[in-house]
């Protein structure tokens, strides 16, 4: 029972130590403040996990463990969020198309192909999909999502094209 007082007080001292970089990191993202809160609660939910290991690290290495589960967080919740509002969007096209019943038949499949997509980039390896996501779901320039993931924009130019080959292999494969 004293460990998990001790693993509070830490986590506790932690927060109280890198609130404001948690926040900035989130902040990053373009996010609102409301939803940085948010994005660092989630990040912090991560990093409750992981207690042992963060007692572990110290300076640099305890700050940078830290801001990347932030960046985690922030891209998780961006990719939920853009998910959910993608959903919506196709709900209410499908309403619009299902008021009117003379829909073209040259679309009837294009929402199983949205569909096949979606599920296709939610298996692709995390940097691929957090890459793929920031440009095509949030419209984000290699720059941008470099500076958003820390890494540099030839390798996010790498993910991303790797992720399109992926998603065209298994489309091809799957007849789509």
């Amino acid at each position: 029972m004293s460990s998990e007082r001790e693993d509070g007080l830490f986590l506790d001292e932690l927060y109280d130590k890198y609130a404001s970089v948690m926040f900035r990191t989130a902040l990053r993202f373009g996010v609102s403040e409301a939803a940085a809160e948010d994005i660092v609660s989630d990040g912090m939910l991560s990093l409750m996990k992981n207690v042992s290991t963060l007692r572990k690290l110290d300076g640099k290495k305890l700050s940078a463990y830290i801001v990347t589960a932030v960046r985690r967080a922030a891209i998780n919740r961006i990719s939920r969020d853009t998910l959910r509002r993608d959903r919506e969007k196709r709900a209410a096209l499908s309403s619009l198309y299902r008021a009117d019943e003379a829909t073209d038949p040259y679309d009837a499949g294009a929402g199983d192909e949205l569909d096949k997509v979606v599920e296709i980039i939610e298996r692709l390896p995390p940097r691929e999909r957090a890459c793929i996501k920031l440009k095509y779901l949030l419209d984000k320039s290699s720059a941008q999502i470099a500076l958003e993931t820390d890494l540099s924009p030839g390798s996010v130019r790498k993910y991303i094209s790797r992720a399109l080959k992926r998603i065209r292999k298994e489309l091809e494969e799957s007849g789509v």
